[in-house]
């Protein structure tokens, strides 16, 4: 029985097409919904919105659909989310691109898309680094840039329990 009812994929930058057939191979044979989405590195200002008449920095949560954006020859819905907004004193606001580019399943459009931008806001809000302006990145992301330099390096999970890699704060 699942506990959940649709599995959502986070890529930086560009999903490669093996990539997405791969996940979606795997995603019908067992049975799950599933959505991709790619988080755009390019970065994006602020977004604003008019409050009472004056043009503000918006808060953090306000998502917009910016519309279709070509990538690999074809359309793709995309949207930006404010990771950080006005309601943080001290700290600059920060927004997110990320557009969707594969899905198995119809959904109810504006739920689903709202779903989506506070997904993202949360997982942005669970990395360190958000929290003290430097990073706008999902959590997800993070670890798997933590995971990509781990395998760059050669270094096997095991080398981290035999303490033949010296760096206990590695992973954070």
């Amino acid at each position: 029985m699942k506990d959940f009812d649709v599995v959502v994929f986070h890529r930086d930058g560009d999903f490669k097409y093996n990539e997405l057939e791969l996940i979606e191979n795997y995603m019908k044979k067992e049975g799950y919904k599933f959505i991709a989405i790619e988080i755009l590195k390019a970065k994006s200002t602020p977004i604003l919105k008019e409050v009472d008449g004056k043009i503000k920095v918006a808060e953090t949560g306000y998502w917009a659909k910016i519309g279709l954006q070509f990538s690999r020859g074809k359309p793709y819905l995309t949207f930006i989310v404010q990771t950080r907004g006005s309601e943080i004193p001290g700290i600059y606001a920060n927004a997110l691109k990320y557009r969707l580019v594969r899905w198995n399943f119809k959904y109810d459009t504006n739920e689903l898309f709202e779903d989506l931008a506070a997904q993202i806001v949360n997982l942005c809000r669970l990395d360190y680094a958000t929290k003290i302006g430097v990073s706008k990145l999902p959590i997800t992301l993070h670890f798997a840039h933590k995971a990509a330099n781990i395998k760059r390096n050669r270094i096997s999970l095991a080398d981290f329990e035999r303490g033949k890699v010296n760096n206990v704060l590695y992973m954070i």
